[in-house]
């Protein structure tokens, strides 16, 4: 049946469905330029069909290289659906080339979804679910760090029994010193041990709990499920026995702290599925192993009851949860399912052998093309001089520039200042500094404040600039060190690679 001006109305139809949903419907030709435009989402782009019909797609977005690189493998006769950005609106786009008789390429067609706000959802959902295991493991993260601190504070007190053990030794001029310094250098021992595990703790929570920024890169999974097993052991431990079964694999191309979100919920819903006080009768198994197609398979499998196959089928569900209401939000699994195939990768659960769940993620490899094209992070030049190494800290935590003064001190010149504005008057008349090490937070004058006045008043000095920080990092300060090339360090401090930086210093000067 012909409608108005002979359009029949299916096709009215579907143009009022397209106008209607968020959504854009194109077509080109073999030159790129557009023949079809139509949908709702021309508005969220700022372009109408009649601006846009006969004009090519090359000269609309000549700087967008996304829907540029996209329209040419479409155009060379591949099928495939990216994600382009368009006057800042995300739009996932299916692609399709169009073939004559003959098998030529004669165009493209397809459909572009606005997914904005679908991403930003999304990405609320991350935060809150991240917070919701944050808080499952307040409880035992406070005990985990009491336990280090409780014996770093002990034997720091018994160091200082044996140290006045053995002033009173010298006073006495009795000769017997051995048994009070080895006892001293034994509690010197473990408050390190314990200092170093309180480290540990802290850097794993801070990856975990680290904002959205995404930041992918060649990665070892069994890095990240030692830090993931550490931030949920007290959890764990009251409930089963922990193996580990890792076979060497390939990186794999993720977010550190995605996907320790991923293998947190997992171990976390392993030990929930267990009953508390009968750990030497349950086991938690994390399985690392190469899949014949060089793919990572990671697996988490308990020994609890196991899910009935009825709700196997919604568990990746939006908000289903076993575990009744309050209990749990329903949104792990769910949220992990999103990350994982965001990594091109699947997860699946399945029966464990003989009892209990199996949790299966596989992941592809790393590319080993696209890991020697990445820039390498050893941007970082220092100046050469023909006088020992010197260095500038700057830090307004007085104990702290002086433990890296002391650190260093043995082959190092070590200038001290404690805030901003102190540092900027010294940089502006001296720049005779190997490394100028500067605290990202600080109460008058940040570190990207210093920096910033450095690089504009003494270009090149603020390449010598080494950052150190805490972590407690503002959206600015973010958003600061990814945009420059420095080096930043984490709070506690590797005494170790601050004297690599240094010597690097000292073998550039010969």
């Amino acid at each position: 049946m012909q409608g108005p001006g002979g359009t029949s109305r299916e096709d009215g139809d579907l143009r009022s469905l397209v106008a209607k949903a968020p959504i854009v419907l194109f077509a080109t030709d073999a030159d790129g330029v557009i023949t079809l435009l139509e949908g709702q989402a021309l508005a969220a782009i700022g372009l109408t069909s009649r601006e846009a019909c006969g004009q090519s797609v090359f000269a609309i977005y000549p700087d967008n290289r996304a829907v540029l690189d996209a329209l040419r493998r479409a155009l060379s006769g591949e099928a495939f659906t990216a994600t382009v950005e368009l006057n800042g609106r995300a739009f996932e786009t299916r692609f399709f080339p169009v073939r004559d008789e003959h098998g030529a390429v004669t165009g493209t067609t397809g459909v572009a979804v606005d997914v904005t706000e679908q991403r930003l959802v999304r990405s609320h959902l991350l935060a809150a679910e991240r917070t919701a295991s944050l808080g499952t493991l307040a409880a035992g993260v406070a005990h985990e760090i009491n336990n280090p601190l409780t014996y770093v504070a002990l034997h720091l007190s018994s160091l200082g029994r044996e140290l006045g053990k053995l002033a009173h030794a010298l006073e006495g001029d009795r000769l017997d010193l051995r048994a009070p310094v080895e006892r001293g250098m034994e509690s010197l021992r473990i408050a390190r041990e314990g200092t170093e595990r309180i480290a540990r703790i802290v850097r794993d929570l801070r990856t975990f709990a680290r904002a959205d920024d995404e930041r992918r890169g060649p990665l070892d999974v069994r890095r990240i499920l030692d830090s993931a097993i550490a931030l949920a052991w007290n959890e764990l431990r009251h409930r089963a026995r922990v193996a580990k079964e890792y076979l060497d694999v390939s990186p794999v191309d993720a977010d550190e702290a995605r996907l320790g979100q991923v293998f947190l919920n997992l171990l976390l819903n392993a030990a929930q599925a267990l009953p508390e006080g009968d750990a030497s009768h349950n086991e938690v198994r994390v399985v690392v192993r190469p899949s014949p197609d060089g793919s990572v398979v990671v697996e988490v499998r308990d020994t609890g009851p196991g899910i009935p196959e009825e709700i196997r089928g919604r568990v990746f569900d939006p908000f289903f949860t076993t575990r009744g209401t309050g209990a749990a939000s329903g949104l792990g699994l769910s949220i992990c399912q999103g990350i994982v195939t965001g990594l091109g990768g699947t997860i699946e659960v399945a029966d464990g052998e003989g009892r209990g769940t199996v949790v299966r993620v596989t992941l592809p490899a790393f590319d080993a093309v696209r890991a020697s094209a990445r820039p390498s992070s050893g941007r970082f030049r220092v100046a050469e001089l023909a006088t020992r190494p010197r260095a500038l800290v700057i830090d307004d935590e007085p104990l702290v520039a002086d433990a890296i003064r002391d650190a260093l001190s043995s082959d190092v010149d070590v200038v001290l200042v404690d805030s901003g504005r102190a540092a900027i008057d010294l940089l502006l008349c001296d720049q005779r500094f190997d490394v100028v090490l500067c605290d990202v937070m600080m109460p008058d004058i940040g570190g990207m404040d210093v920096y910033e006045a450095v690089r504009r008043a003494r270009p090149g000095v603020e390449e010598r600039f080494v950052f150190v920080t805490g972590g407690a990092f503002t959206a600015r300060a973010r958003d600061f060190l990814k945009q420059i090339p420095n080096p930043c360090l984490d709070k506690p401090l590797d005494i170790d690679e601050l004297r690599r930086l240094m010597m690097e210093s000292r073998g550039r000067r010969g």
